[in-house]
């Protein structure tokens, strides 16, 4: 377990100290604290070199705090979590239809080229604007076909043929190579 702050601590509210101080704070507790509780590093560096650096890294992200601000529950500012965002484009094989979403799609399903062949990637039900949407359902009902072009079975889905691709944001991939977090 990484700690990066304490909010409270032998009785007394830290929260109108700035993090420098509620970190100082912290660092002795954690010295006698249990194995496998470590402090977190602070790094002072350019943001978007470092950023850069843990994209190349495979992290999710990084976190940036400001060191002299109080802590305040909610969003203010203080502190920014900025994610490493990765971008492909990924075949669109089919969509679940819903009455509620924009368009009327509620998830596209996605495939890409992995060692010669289509294998399915997962799916995507965000990122949509209405219009977007509606056009995009126009497109796909064009090319609606009987069958999946993969071995897939799901209920509810409308498959269509493999012929559009869909630039698609994501964090990363699952184990099971399914993409993560995708918009």
């Amino acid at each position: 377990m990484f700690a990066f702050d304490t909010l409270y601590l032998n009785g007394q509210d830290l929260r109108s100290m700035s993090l420098t101080e509620r970190r100082n704070l912290l660092a002795p507790v954690i010295q006698g604290a249990a194995p496998g509780i470590m402090l977190s590093e602070e790094v002072d560096a350019d943001g978007d070199a470092f950023l850069t650096l843990a994209c190349k890294l495979g992290l999710e992200g990084i976190i940036a705090k400001r060191r002299d601000a109080p802590y305040r529950s909610g969003r203010g500012g203080e502190w920014r979590k900025i994610k490493c965002v990765q971008s492909e484009g990924f075949f669109i094989i089919g969509y679940e239809p819903s009455p509620s979403a924009l368009g009327g799609i509620g998830r596209l399903m996605l495939a890409a080229w992995k060692r010669n062949r289509m294998t399915y990637v997962g799916g995507v039900g965000t990122g949509f604007t209405d219009r977007t949407a509606t056009a995009l359902r126009k497109q796909l009902d064009a090319l609606l076909i009987d069958k999946p072009a993969l071995k897939l079975t799901r209920k509810r889905t409308r498959w269509v043929s493999p012929s559009l691709v869909a630039e698609i944001e994501f964090r990363g991939w699952t184990n099971d190579q399914k993409l993560r977090h995708a918009s």
